[in-house]
This record gives structure tokens, C-alpha cells and sequence, in this order.
């Protein structure tokens, strides 16, 4: 499984490392793991009876990191789809004009992690768009 998963970033067919380091709100390697087993014809499980205390400094429980987490979530989640053969819906008027109603609807700070929610959506179809590119060139 390790082997496979270091060949997939050696060969350049994962081209993000989808894990928080440093101030990288990047996120996803572990569903990028189980994909990666359930590629080579491991399974993966959930267990109800596992109990995990998550220990969350203050810092992380602010508006601001909250904003930063949930573009850094949909940015990765975008990416991470993409590296996995899901490729975005293509975005109409009538998505854009539905995620503004959204956005409006909400007060803060549910407003602003929104927004930073699409806002990664936005970013990681640019990168993408950008990756399609160089591969033509």
C-alpha cells in the first residue's frame, strides 16, 4: 500500500501533498489512502465503537481559522476528486446566482466560512485548469 501510494507521488499522478503542514490547511491524505487501498483491492472500514478524543487548541476555534479551514477542505476536496478521475461540474449562471442567494441568506460568521468555502472551490478549478494546460503544452 505505502509503495503504491509513493509511486502515485513519484510519478507526478499526485501532484499535491493533501495534509496539513505547516500553515497548509490542505486536507484529505487519509481519503486519499483509502482510495488508494480500495485501488489495489484493500478495503476500508468504519468502526462505530472506535472513540477518538480530538484535543483542539483555542486558536483553531476562531472565525479566521474556520474561513481558512473551509477554503483549504473544498480546495483539497476539488483536487483530490480530480486526482481520483471525478472531474468538476462545469459552473452555470444559475450556480453562481444560487450560491449568492446562499451566502446572503446567512449571517456571519456562517456568511464569511461560506464564502471561503466557495472561494477554495473557485481556486482549485483554476488550478486545474492550469495542471490541463501544461499537460497540452
Amino acid at each position: 500500500m505505502a509503495l503504491y501510494y509513493l509511486h502515485l507521488h513519484e510519478s507526478g499522478r499526485r501532484a499535491f501533498q493533501f495534509d496539513r503542514n505547516g500553515i497548509s490547511l490542505l486536507s484529505g491524505g487519509d481519503n486519499d489512502l483509502a482510495g488508494c487501498a480500495c485501488d489495489i483491492g484493500l478495503g476500508v472500514g468504519l468502526i462505530a465503537s472506535l472513540k477518538l478524543t480530538h484535543l483542539i487548541p483555542p486558536e483553531r476555534l476562531t472565525e479566521d481559522y474556520l474561513a481558512r479551514l473551509a477554503e483549504g477542505i473544498h480546495y483539497s476536496g476539488v483536487l483530490l476528486d480530480y486526482f481520483r478521475g471525478v472531474r468538476p461540474a462545469p459552473r452555470t449562471t444559475l450556480g453562481r446566482v444560487a450560491d449568492f442567494l446562499r451566502i446572503m441568506r446567512l449571517k456571519q460568521p456562517h456568511r464569511r466560512i461560506l464564502r471561503a468555502a466557495f472561494r477554495g472551490n473557485s481556486r482549485a478549478r483554476q488550478t486545474i485548469a492550469t495542471m490541463q494546460r501544461h499537460e497540452k503544452d
